[in-house]
């Protein structure tokens, strides 16, 4: 099932609340959100605003992240990956004339709560709830690219009740799901499973615990934004009934990244 522009939107501001960003502005429709070092997710500009002249916007915006040292990115959002940039034509045909180019396409997924389906970890799979720094969390998150600036996203996020759980296969430290709850959403982020503990049920455990997480908190979905391309990543949102609601680009300005 796909949804429509606004469930995507609607989502998206969700998302940011639940990843928040270092610094946060707002113009002319658009929350400006910067964390260097963090990803595009807190590294891009989100409209939440519909603004009948876009021609000063994007000045703005890259005013903003250059303050910031780096080059402007956006996000832009629709239904499915293919009419992303439908709702904004002028938008997207002024992005182009001043270079800007796809860095990254994502999937909104989220999966219903409102009958468990997750099931407590089976040995000899078991699940952490990380209470406190663990080196050899760390270490396991920097395998997967969640490092030291990413982190910081995650303590930002600490008024949200949210959880980090951590998941062994017998002796082994197998994978860690970061997951924090707004509203009706219970999102996962840095979803990350070691290859050598791949096809073990790792992910579905994680997934599982992040589930029960936002239930008891009152959450009616799981939500993630799943990169376009990591087939095994959408394959585990659909295979606990997960629906894609939309999809989101984020393009980038010419320039340095941050």
């Amino acid at each position: 099932m796909i949804g429509d522009g606004a469930a995507a939107r609607s989502f998206l501001r969700d998302l940011e609340t639940s990843w928040p960003p270092q610094h946060l502005e707002t113009a002319r429709g658009w929350r400006l959100r910067a964390a260097p070092g963090a990803g595009l997710r807190v590294n891009s500009a989100l409209q939440v605003e519909a603004e009948p002249d876009q021609r000063d916007a994007l000045p703005l915006i890259e005013q903003f992240y250059h303050q910031h040292g780096g080059s402007a990115a956006i996000l832009l959002s629709g239904s499915a990956l293919s009419s992303i940039g439908d709702e904004n034509p002028e938008l997207v045909e002024m992005m182009a004339r001043r270079g800007y180019a796809l860095a990254a396409a994502c999937r909104l997924y989220q999966a219903p709560l409102t009958e468990p389906w997750w099931r407590p970890a089976k040995k000899p799979l078991k699940i952490l709830e990380v209470q406190a720094e663990l080196a050899a969390l760390d270490r396991l998150w920097l395998e997967g690219g969640v490092g030291p600036d990413k982190r910081a996203v995650m303590r930002r996020a600490s008024a949200l009740k949210p959880a980090i759980f951590l998941c062994r296969l017998e002796a082994r430290l197998a994978g860690a799901a970061f997951v924090a709850v707004v509203g009706a959403r219970a999102f996962v982020h840095a979803l990350y499973v070691t290859p050598n503990c791949r096809q073990y049920g790792v992910g579905r455990a994680l997934l599982s615990a992040c589930a029960a997480h936002g239930a008891g908190l009152g959450a009616a979905w799981l939500a993630a934004s799943v990169e376009e391309g990591a087939a095994a990543s959408q394959a585990l949102f659909e295979s606990v009934a997960g629906a894609q609601i939309g999809a989101c680009a984020y393009f980038r300005a010419p320039g340095p990244r941050r």
